[in-house]
């Protein structure tokens, strides 16, 4: 399991008593980051003397016997002893970049560990079909998916939407192709950047071995590949006039296409599989890159979001005029006032008892004033809607409910989600699961996803994150379109979601360009500065560039708006995802979308929505700069007919029938440089 991300615990339990057992099977953790216990359910019905297998969602973390406990609850809330078998989980997470294979050859790829040599961190994980996962978080666990003649069609739209899901949330998927390619691709859609069409036989395969660092395929096997019309993206390798790989983005991730099998042979033993192979893996796992993942349970990386929450918008400050006047009225009663009054009636002797009267009531009335919209249970939400730029999103949100009385609380969401609680104040650790209270709980259920908190203290605030299975349809997008000025870009953005926006942006290496508020099909636009998009890897104030302080009567009106998208953009951020700029907006609504104990709640929603895009030139020119230990995924120059790429030892060259052009090479003391490209050049991409 992949550190940081969620796997999946199968169980089997074989029911020993002597009847039918119906309830819940549970495991408690102790999150690494904050220590607490976390406790996640599933319901479970276990026919006497029958194994059953259960799966749980759960975090992926290091397990041993100090840190968790699995455990089954009948209906009556009583647990069931463990009779055979251990009754905790022990397992190693890893912190490396993991690669699934879904082939009819679970050794296919074998070979990519070999890149390890050059500063990569893989590790291959062989899935069988059926184990592929049906929700994002699953999916998670892994950097990149390769799909080798597998059929698709009868795959169920649930685990369609997650894949396609997990690839706008920064994914790779890498499909091959070869003669089981149409079969692979039928299920995918316009997902794949090549439809599929036949095969055809290479006769020559200069143009495939250049990519393969000059190898060349071993002789007397015929090399078939698969054909098609590209349908998105660029085709970034051409041989014979046939397209042998090809590229294309969604979202923050990418969808990859080799046309050839390669668990057959030539390709099998073709020495220049390593090079050819780590062009994909360019952009999508660095070499050289950090491999420490925050843990689960962590607040750090949401700290700014925690801070957010405890904003709620429906509780005011009390007015301080108000209460001044009440304190010098009540200054004036019982100092002149009451004096007064008991002079006159000759009963001075009460003032020992009606002073402290007045006084316990006055308190009452202030302490009624200023909680008075604190009588009731109170949430409010900070969502993100993450858009494709095809009408899905992902979403998710962080909710935080108000607890007025105290108890038990429970928040009850769609079916579909899965949720981390954020950790509850005074919730300390001993780091041993079984000394540890548990004070919350996830429940998986069939119907609905239940976070529920025991024993709230009153006046009490409790926090969860949540997030959907897969995305979902009809949210609509931004619309951008370029224009190159002299040494600017102006760009158009016109808002095609289904929300009136406030507050448009774009966000480009750090920075914020704004653009103002945007109702439904209205466009605004923003100059920027023509500069290739840095990966920030380090923490940026976004919120505050975009907002101003704005604090009355002891509250900050935009803290929200500010926590919501610096807590966004730094994770983004911190795990290497923020490689292109992005569009953001924000709406409100008080719809209110899940519940508290069995009620619908009534929410305050702040909601901001954020697309990636491309910053190309629409004129065909190109620069770059790629950075010491780092391989550029590529040089891309729009408007142009594709042609073979070269790579030469010690340097770049790149050929065409019009020109060529040598490039130095990189010296290793060097920071940065730039490789100009000239404009309208009749390429499609370079690689090293």
């Amino acid at each position: 399991m992949k550190e940081g991300k969620w796997t999946r615990l199968r169980t089997t339990v074989t029911n020993l008593t002597d009847r039918d057992l119906k309830g819940e099977l549970s495991i408690t953790v102790v999150l690494p980051n904050g220590g607490y216990n976390q406790r996640y359910a599933v319901p479970a019905e276990l026919p006497k003397g029958s194994p059953i297998e259960i799966e749980i969602t759960v975090p992926g973390m290091s397990y041993n016997k100090q840190n968790n406990r699995i455990a089954f609850t009948d209906s009556s809330g009583k647990d069931v002893p463990v009779a055979i078998g251990k009754e905790y989980v022990e397992a190693s997470s890893i912190g490396m970049s993991t690669v699934g294979v879904v082939a009819r050859d679970p050794d296919t790829l074998n070979f990519l560990p070999i890149l390890n040599q050059k500063g990569y961190n893989l590790k291959m994980v062989p899935i069988a079909e059926k184990d592929i996962p049906n929700t994002l978080q699953l999916l998670e666990g892994l950097d990149i998916l390769l799909l080798n003649d597998v059929a698709t069609a009868d795959w169920t739209d649930l685990r369609k939407n997650a894949l396609r899901s997990w690839v706008q949330q920064g994914g790779t998927l890498i499909v091959a192709g070869g003669a089981g390619y149409a079969k692979t691709a039928e299920g995918l859609g316009d997902l794949v950047p090549v439809a599929a069409e036949g095969t055809t036989k290479l006769d020559a395969t200069k143009g495939l071995e250049q990519w393969g660092d000059g190898k060349p395929l071993a002789a007397g096997y015929p090399v078939t590949v698969s054909t098609g019309k590209l349908q998105a993206g660029n085709a970034t390798a051409v041989s014979d006039g046939t397209i042998v790989a090809a590229e294309r983005d969604y979202g923050k991730g990418k969808v990859a296409y080799a046309a050839f099998d390669p668990s057959l042979e030539p390709f099998v033993s073709w020495t220049g599989s390593p090079v050819f192979w780590s062009h994909f893996l360019s952009g999508s796992v660095n070499p050289y890159s950090q491999t420490g993942i925050p843990g689960f349970g962590s607040n750090n990386e949401n700290w700014e979001i925690s801070n957010a929450l405890n904003q709620f918008p429906s509780i005011k400050t009390p007015s301080y005029s108000l209460l001044l006047i009440f304190f010098i009225a009540y200054l004036l009663i019982v100092a002149p006032g009451l004096f007064l009054l008991l002079r006159k009636l000759d009963r001075r002797e009460w003032a020992w008892w009606i002073i402290p009267i007045v006084s316990i009531v006055s308190s009452v009335v202030i302490f009624t004033i200023g909680s008075s919209d604190k009588n009731s249970t109170l949430t409010h939400s900070l969502r993100t809607m993450e858009l494709s730029g095809t009408g899905e999103a992902v979403r998710s949100a962080s909710v935080a409910v108000f607890v007025p009385r105290g108890g038990d609380v429970t928040a009850t969401f769609d079916a579909g989600a899965i949720a981390l609680p954020y950790q509850s104040d005074g919730s300390g650790s001993t780091g041993n699961v079984l000394t540890n209270s548990t004070e919350q709980a996830i429940r998986l259920l069939p119907g609905n996803t239940e976070v529920e908190w025991k024993d709230v203290p009153y006046w009490s605030i409790r926090k969860t994150w949540m997030q959907y299975s897969s995305a979902s349809s009809g949210h609509g997008q931004f619309n951008v379109a370029l224009n190159k000025q002299a040494a600017t870009y102006e760009v158009d953005v016109r808002n095609d979601t289904e929300a009136d926006l406030t507050s448009v942006a774009l966000l480009l290496s750090g920075n914020v360009y704004p653009i103002g508020d945007l109702k439904k099909g209205e466009s605004g636009k923003v100059v920027v500065p023509i500069t290739r998009p840095v990966q920030v890897s380090f923490y940026s104030d976004y919120g505050n560039q975009l907002f101003q302080q704005n604090v009355r009567n002891g509250q900050d009106r935009y803290a929200r708006e500010r926590g919501l998208l610096n807590g966004y953009m730094n994770q983004l951020a911190n795990k290497g995802s923020l490689t292109k700029p992005v569009i953001v907006g924000y709406s409100n609504d008080k719809t209110g979308w899940f519940e508290v104990n069995g009620k619908k709640a009534k929410s305050d929603n702040l909601t901001l929505w954020v697309q990636s895009f491309e910053l190309n030139d629409p004129n065909g020119n190109a620069s770059g700069d790629i950075l010491p230990g780092r391989y550029s995924r590529s040089l891309r120059i729009r408007r142009c007919k594709a042609s073979a790429t070269n790579r030469a030892r010690g340097g770049w060259i790149c050929t065409t029938a019009a020109w060529s052009s040598n490039m130095p090479s990189l010296k290793p003391q060097s920071q940065t440089e730039k490789i100009p490209v000239p404009g309208k050049c009749p390429f499609t991409r370079m690689n090293p």
